[in-house]
């Protein structure tokens, strides 16, 4: 399942299938568009998924509070997060302190608004001043194009399809200008999946990271790919969110894609206590607990 519906960012998954990469493998695979943190955790807590890419911070308040340990990270997509609030550019919101008295709008249970709390606050602002609304994925760059909110809480490369569908010229705060130490999406499978049969998840990491990493090397083909197996897709604005999720995917130290190392997630939540979004003196057994170091490191 990809993360929140089908869009250009998701497209990695489709450029392993079409090229062979999962088949190479061994693995046959159905990819399904995901609707947001709570239902993508439920998915896969129930069996109807056996791997899902969510956003990692909120899978570690997740786990971190008890509210679902039945699954463990295996890699990391982003190695920060792309949460972000994206406005059109006449709202004037150039800055996390002109957010104060607006509305923003994104997915129910979806991330940019459980991590909302943890930005405003580094920032410096008072997060029960901004209103939320919630709508479908489909639904936010309508919603911002007709004014009926002032910005929405989407993945940060997802500016292309926003402008396209207002027809006028957008912005973005990016959530890791403060919340610098938290990766991004992250892929997920059940404990259970994870002890039964690791070599299949340790084969189908390898191929969607493998994929990740093709498409944004190869952006245009990799957004041709995408409009070929999803309905409605745009290929050339896939392969703009593409070039803009580049960064984001290779990891700047050289290390290979996926890479999760423990410090950082031990800074992570740390990151996450601090804001009180985790509990303080959390279980320091936590970062290794919820990611599975052991099996990211294998993939090396």
């Amino acid at each position: 399942m990809t993360t929140l519906g089908t869009q250009g960012r998701d497209a990695y998954g489709f450029v392993a299938r079409d090229k062979g990469f999962f088949a190479e493998v061994g693995i046959e695979v159905d990819i399904q568009p995901g609707q947001a943190g709570d239902y993508n955790h439920q998915m896969i807590r129930s069996g109807q998924a056996q791997v899902t890419v969510v956003d990692a911070a909120g899978a570690l308040v997740r786990y971190g509070s008890g509210r679902d340990t039945s699954f463990q990270i295996l890699a990391a997509i982003h190695q920060q997060t792309l949460l972000s609030i994206v406005s059109l550019e006449a709202s004037g919101i150039t800055n996390a302190h002109a957010l104060p008295g607006r509305t923003l709008a994104t997915v129910k249970g979806a991330a940019p608004e459980v991590l909302f709390p943890a930005y405003a606050r580094l920032a410096g602002i008072d997060a029960s001043k901004v209103s939320w609304q919630y709508g479908s994925a489909p639904q936010l760059n309508s919603y911002l194009a007709a004014g009926r909110v002032d910005g929405i809480g989407i993945f940060l490369v997802g500016q292309p399809g926003v402008a396209a569908a207002a027809k006028r010229p957008v912005s973005a705060l990016p959530y890791s200008e403060y919340l610098r130490d938290l990766f991004g999406g992250v892929v997920v499978a059940q404990k259970e999946t994870i002890t039964g049969n690791p070599d299949l998840l340790r084969r189908f990491v390898r191929a969607l990271l493998r994929g990740a990493e093709y498409a944004v090397a190869h952006p245009e083909e990799a957004g041709r790919i995408l409009a070929g197996a999803v309905k409605g897709q745009d290929a050339r604005l896939a392969a703009e969110e593409l070039r803009l999720m580049r960064p984001y995917v290779i990891p700047a130290s050289g290390a290979p894609v996926g890479t999760m190392e423990e410090e950082r997630v031990v800074r992570s939540v740390a990151l996450l206590q601090s804001v009180g979004l985790l509990p303080g003196g959390a279980n320091p057994e936590l970062p290794r607990q919820v990611v599975d170091v052991d099996f990211a490191g294998s993939l090396r």
